[in-house]
């Protein structure tokens, strides 16, 4: 993969990043154990992050060829928990992503992309603006 298409996805990783923590901006306690409903059911924020956490190390190892992450989500996760865990699964994303052929690359940053796209979406559907 070149440098200018690794360049490219990780902008688009960055972009995607960036809309889910405006999403998350000024969400209290209370936001992250809401049920989100629709595609998410009675899941609420906070484990919904935990989920998509772990679905990017899991698109990450399946890229790499390797078995996908073991361990339990928890089932209440907190706000902290939760960025905490979302920061170490891209950092993962974004050391192993130049190693990775540029299809398989592309591959896994529009799951990711398009996960996070959904996710953010589903709170504002169910929670509103930040600012509400």
């Amino acid at each position: 993969m070149s440098a200018h298409d690794a360049s490219a996805l990780v902008t688009r990783l960055e972009r995607s990043r960036a809309a889910l923590l405006e999403a998350l901006t000024e969400r209290t306690e209370a936001d992250f154990t809401r049920p989100l409903g629709g595609d998410h059911d009675d899941e609420p924020l906070g484990r919904a992050l935990a989920v998509l956490a772990r679905a990017e190390r899991a698109d990450l190892a399946a890229a790499r060829s390797q078995p996908p992450p073991e361990g339990k989500l928890p089932e209440r996760p907190l706000p902290p928990q939760v960025t905490h865990d979302l920061a170490g699964a891209r950092h993962q994303t974004l050391t192993h992503l130049p190693g990775l052929d540029g299809e398989a690359a592309e591959a896994l940053v529009t799951c990711i992309v398009e996960r996070e796209a959904a996710l953010v979406s589903a709170i504002g559907a169910i929670l509103g603006s930040p600012a509400s």
